[in-house]
């Protein structure tokens, strides 16, 4: 965009003359931020009443909101974060706590936020946390001790928490199982805390003391999600959950009995007081009231429709419950009438609904929710965590994220979901290469959400409500809005607002150059700056959509050295050197911006260079990035990226087999900071193994002690594992070995850590992996495809399960001698293969060929793999790590008869291994076949060596050299 436009954009929003939506401009210059405008209808996730006056309530974007008066009226407390607070316990009128947390963008950490207050929540003051996950849950019973519940991490996998000291510390509970707690009600027992724990995927955790006990709930044989969790002396303990489930047993450990409740909701809230039971949930429009220690149950309608989070009650009579969009109702009779006391009249605008979460379109969420103002609700039609998803669509400003889940239930939950949110909009996110299929499946999705006596219409009359006629549906495709085009209610391009969430939900922050809206079903909406316009045709302030925020002052000056420094970013790929002249120029990239606008920019340097193949200077930018901006979340990302890139076996042979000399780079005039300093500094001479492994222990030493819950990551143990064997630290590897072997993480890589178990003791228990031995031979195989040689005859078969598609085998085998690993292919096939010739038999493009994929992991750190594809030509694609530029020395023979294709390689050890290999190394090996792509883009299938090929460390077997 051109400097004028975007200046005159700029004083257009800062003079508040933004069209209205009628046309023309608004009367007068908007007055809130967007910050506050976001506060005034963020979702509330907690409330506790202390009395029948006096009670808090907290939620979305570090909202705390206080009451006097019963809840009649709610009044902003400011706090010093903006995460999302999901509970909050006061012991008095004056001393609570409040806790949350957030999702790390790039490395995907969850992370806690412990605040607390001495005067009432006049102000609120951060208690600082290095190792806590995300908090769902906090009760403390005095002014010291206290309990929280939260989402489990490799560094505490409990999930629950106990602190003695006013949360200033906590210690962590034992566990056999990871837990990903969403509620949970504490209580005290004599000396000992208790709990019981409401979780995903129909997940229960009881606490008596200091260890977490676990089992699992289902509702019609499938796990139900459970969120809340009650206990009372009169009524023992509750659980409440989605789908109507409601359980309860008298004491913590004892046998779960189903409860049969007059309303099959998705419970959220539950409160228990003497003898009464009370449950609210989605839709909010009922709440559950048994006066009677659940033996009886009446309903009694509320006023509103959208979800409602949690429910308090002082006694048998004053309740208040909270939810989605603010909503705020009370109640003075024991919950038999409620009155709407903030957001009654609230609904959504639009309903985001995804297929994946990878084709979210952050940058049209951001123009729609934030800068369009429109209330938005996210939902996921798969089965992945909502994590990451959550955090992106809250940071793009969504009031919530759903799953559907599967099956039938998917268009029941649809139909709960729109009845409950009255959207005017469903928003329907994709790629052109998806488009029709993904309409596809939408439709059919939609149309057995709708009633049945339907006909034409369907997803209009889904979604048209009484409040909201002639609603659409939009679908959004890539084309006609430009990314980075201004935005005058952010102050920023949607692809600068957006860089974060984009590392949430891809792990990058790349954004295409546009989209372009299309219509499935009534007008299409206009595409200038990717809003929804006439599509939804409703004013600012009213019930779907917030009022305008004014425009961030100052940020043209920022916008124009952004743009300036982009360019300087084109020049360095371009020239891809190093040396003096370059670390000056990377270092004037940066200058004079803020943290939040550097770190994105040497990232973006740094992935331009990795895409150029020059992966030495990306570590270098990555390197700089670290050091210059520590407490980014890029840092993390940057310092993990750098641990793995100098441990990997794979990446520092590819780094020693490409041309060019060294560069020579000095960082001597980065500002001292918190992030170790490698030596000699990246770029200053070339690498030798042992100072690729010196630096890889360096960082890894760092993480351990300054980013313990990030060194705490199977993941990055693995790898620093895998640096200490190369370094000839064995014992200290088979320690983290042992260590994830018994610890609550994934079970891939405990999986992973019983094989090292195997590897240093065979009389261990054989590891849950398949194992192929390649045996030397002292003669060398002919590569005719004929697998004739003796060698062949005894060696041992990898075999793939048949393809599900046509029942098709494949088998390999491996040999090797003192300069080459042999590798022959036999698969068999109802294509007959193409004899096609072409002049690019290396770094071919085999998506439309049958091919298979060998990752072969040097070092077993799970990360870092070469990757070797041949196709049923004898064409040949390979990477290092993803890194395309690498060049290993291999040959292929290729022959095709009787419905099989052959192949046989000869791959050169040198370009595999940095040092001469003895009758016992180990490599973790994966193998894929997978089908030809079609011109969609899509794949026919794929089957692989383990039965999984999803990246974690079950995609590997082992291969035996002996």
């Amino acid at each position: 965009m051109p400097l004028d436009r975007l200046a005159a954009l700029c004083c257009a929003a800062l003079l508040g003359a933004v069209p209205a939506p009628g046309g023309g401009a608004l009367a007068s210059q908007p007055t809130r931020s967007l910050y506050e405008t976001l506060v005034d209808d963020a979702s509330l996730h907690d409330v506790q009443m202390i009395d029948a006056r006096r009670g808090w309530s907290v939620g979305d974007h570090g909202v705390v909101l206080a009451t006097d008066d019963g809840g009649a009226h709610w009044r902003v407390q400011p706090t010093p974060t903006r995460d999302r607070i999901g509970a909050v316990s006061f012991v008095d009128s004056r001393l609570g706590w409040a806790v949350g947390g957030h999702v790390q963008p790039h490395t995907r950490q969850s992370r806690a936020m412990v605040l607390r207050t001495t005067n009432g929540g006049r102000s609120w003051e951060p208690v600082p946390q290095r190792t806590l996950p995300a908090l769902q849950a906090v009760r403390f019973f005095d002014d010291r001790r206290g309990a929280a519940a939260g989402v489990g991490s490799a560094f505490a996998p409990s999930g629950v928490f106990l602190t003695d000291d006013g949360g200033r510390s906590w210690r962590t509970l034992g566990s056999d199982a990871s837990g990903a707690w969403r509620g949970g009600a504490f209580w005290r027992n004599g000396r000992r805390t208790m709990a019981v724990l409401a979780g995903e995927r129909g997940a229960v955790g009881a606490a008596e003391g200091l260890q977490v006990r676990g089992d699992s709930l289902a509702v019609n044989g499938q796990p139900a999600e459970m969120r809340a969790a009650a206990w009372t002396p009169q009524t023992g303990v509750w659980l409440a959950g989605d789908e109507g489930a409601v359980f309860t047993t008298p004491a913590p450990g004892g046998a779960w009995r189903r409860v049969e409740t007059p309303v099959r909701a998705d419970w959220r809230a539950l409160e228990a007081k003497r003898g009464h039971i009370w449950l609210a949930g989605l839709p909010g429009s009922v709440v559950l009231r048994s006066a009677d220690g659940g033996a009886s149950w009446t309903e009694h309608p509320t006023g509103v429709s959208t979800p409602l989070n949690a429910i308090s009650f002082v006694d048998e009579n004053h309740g208040v419950a909270v939810g989605d969009f603010g909503v705020i109702v009370t109640t003075d009779d024991g919950g038999r009438t409620w009155r709407p006391r903030r957001g009654g009249d609230r609904r959504a605008s639009v309903l985001w609904l995804l297929t994946d979460e990878t084709e979210a379109a952050p940058e049209l969420l951001a123009t729609t929710a934030l800068a369009g103002g429109r209330r938005t609700v996210v939902v996921n039609a798969t089965h992945d965590s909502l994590a990451c998803l959550a955090e992106a669509a809250h940071r793009l400003g969504a009031a919530a994220t759903h799953r559907l889940g599967g099956g039938s239930r998917a268009a029941a939950r649809l139909r709960t979901l729109v009845a409950a949110y009255a959207p005017s909009v469903v928003v329907l996110p994709t790629t052109e290469s998806r488009a029709e299929s993904t309409r596809d499946r939408v439709q059919e999705l939609l149309a057995e959400a709708v009633p049945s006596h339907a006909s034409d219409g369907l997803r209009q009359v889904l979604i048209v409500t009484p409040s909201a006629p002639g609603a659409r549906i939009a679908g959004a495709v890539p084309g006609r809005f430009a990314t980075g085009d201004f935005l005058p209610g952010l102050g920023s391009t949607a692809e600068q607002w957006t860089a974060e969430a984009r590392g949430l939900l891809r792990g990058d922050a790349t954004a295409p150059d546009a989209y372009r809206w299309t219509a499935m079903s009534g007008r299409a909406p206009p595409g200038r700056r990717g809003d929804l316009g006439d599509a939804t045709a409703t004013p600012r302030g009213g019930p779907d959509r917030r009022e305008l925020a004014a425009a961030p002052a100052g940020r043209i000056e920022t916008l124009r050295r952004l743009a300036q420094r982009r360019r300087q970013i084109a020049r360095l790929l371009s020239e891809g050197r190093g040396g003096e002249r370059w670390a000056s120029d990377v270092m004037d990239l940066t200058s004079g911006l803020s943290a939040p606008a550097g770190a994105p920019l040497l990232e973006r340097l740094a992935r331009g260079y990795w895409e150029l193949g020059k992966a030495d200077l990306t570590a270098e930018a990555r390197y700089l990035l670290a050091r210059r901006y520590p407490g980014e979340p890029l840092a993390d990302a940057a310092l993990e990226w750098l641990l793995r890139y100098y441990a990997s076996t794979e990446c520092g042979i590819a780094a020693r087999q490409k041309p060019g000399g060294k560069p020579s780079v000095t960082l001597a005039n980065v500002p001292p900071t918190a992030t170790p300093r490698l030596t000699p500094p990246p770029g200053e001479q070339e690498l030798t193994d042992a100072a690729r492994i010196e630096r890889a222990l360096k960082l890894a030493g760092f993480l351990e002690a300054e980013r313990p819950a990030l060194a705490a990551e199977p993941g990055l143990r693995t790898v620093a594992a895998a640096a200490k064997r190369r370094a000839d630290r064995q014992e200290e590897a088979n320690r983290s070995a042992l260590v994830l072997t018994h610890s609550s993480v994934a079970a891939p890589w405990r999986r992973a850590a019983a094989a090292e178990r195997w590897l240093i003791d065979a009389k261990s228990l054989p590891p849950d992996k398949p194992i192929v031995t390649c045996r030397a031979t002292d003669e060398r195989p002919t590569l005719d495809g004929a697998f004739t040689e003796p060698c062949w005859q005894a060696a041992e078969h990898a075999e793939l399960p048949a393809s599900l598609a046509d029942s098709t085998s494949t088998s390999l085998r491996f040999c090797r001698d003192e300069e080459f690993l042999y590798v022959a292919i036999d698969a068999q096939t109802s294509v007959p293969p193409t004899d096609a010739p072409s002049r690019r038999r290396r770094d071919a493009d085999l998506r439309r060929h049958d091919r298979v994929r060998i990752r072969i992991d040097v070092d077993r750190d799970y990360t870092t793999a070469f990757q070797l594809g041949v196709d049923c030509r004898g064409f040949t694609n390979d990477s290092a790590w993803g890194d395309p530029t690498w060049r290993p020395d291999w040959y292929v023979a290729r022959a095709a008869s009787d419905g099989r294709w052959r192949v046989e390689a000869a791959i050169a050890l040198d370009s595999l291994s940095s040092v001469p290999e003895d009758d016992h190394a180990t490599w973790a090996l994966a193998i894929e076949r997978v089908s030809p792509e079609g011109d969609s883009g899509s794949s026919a299938g794929s089957v692989s060596w383990t039965g999984r090929a999803d990246g974690t460390p079950d995609s590997f077997g082992l291969l035996l050299l002996r």
